[in-house]
């Protein structure tokens, strides 16, 4: 019955008649939770989080802090919002506090199920590879005519022993970016694998990668979506092949 009710407001947001669907739709879901209890939800059926590393320093394994974040998800097909989210890069994993009768628990969702999330400001999608068993989260930096430009957030990790004690360390790592067509990611490492895509706009990007090199060197993300945003007018003459 819950669930079936969340359908039917998913499909009020998915399909507004009226612009009052619009406004009011989104308010009666965060009403609908506060009822019920976000505990009594789906996210209450993902896995119990344990961390398996000590963390000394601010080097941590997440997304900007080591602090919830709020943030909203989709989750098996259904929105939920005003969330305490963390999103663990390193592993890739998202997770949510629940409340409990003992105060809360910290829950990793389950891969399969997260289709979207946001978390302070900032769009995720779950897309799968071509060899890859299960979804990856990668950061939404533009999107139009049916075309993501994706960015994969990684993080590698440094082993401290101090005397008997072991702890970790996980700095930034260089991030991947990828182009999303049809839902298909391909990595973009390169000048030519920008080419490729778009053979009919060769010298237009190779014009941009001279013009910004320092913009690409010191602001990778804006340097990319500044060029795609000059170049995905232009998806009819994309390669796909």
């Amino acid at each position: 019955m819950k669930k079936n009710f969340r359908q039917f407001l998913s499909l009020l947001l998915l399909y507004p008649a009226t612009s009052f669907s619009q406004t009011v739709v989104e308010p009666v879901y965060e009403l609908f939770d506060s009822v019920i209890h976000i505990q009594n939800t789906d996210l209450a059926n993902g896995i119990e989080y344990v961390e398996q590393h000590i963390i000394r320093s601010d080097d941590h394994k997440y997304f900007q802090t080591m602090e919830y974040l709020n943030g909203n998800v989709i989750y098996d097909g259904q929105p939920y919002s005003n969330l305490d989210l963390q999103y663990n890069i390193y592993d890739d994993l998202l997770l949510t506090r629940i409340p409990t009768a003992g105060g809360a628990t910290l829950i990793q969702l389950h891969k399969e199920n997260v289709q979207a999330f946001n978390i302070d400001g900032h769009s995720f999608i779950a897309l799968k590879g071509t060899s890859d068993e299960k979804p990856q989260f990668y950061e939404i930096l533009l999107e139009g005519n049916d075309i993501l430009l994706l960015k994969k957030h990684r993080k590698k990790i440094k082993k401290h022993l101090d005397q008997n004690f072991t702890y970790f360390e996980f700095k930034e790592d260089t991030p991947k970016y990828f182009v999303s067509i049809n839902g298909n990611p391909e990595e973009i490492y390169s000048q030519r694998s920008v080419r490729k895509l778009f053979p009919n706009k060769e010298e237009q990007i190779k014009n941009f990668y001279r013009s910004n090199s320092s913009l690409k060197r010191e602001k990778p993300d804006k340097f990319l979506t500044l060029l795609f945003q000059s170049l995905i007018p232009s998806t009819s003459e994309l390669n796909l092949n």
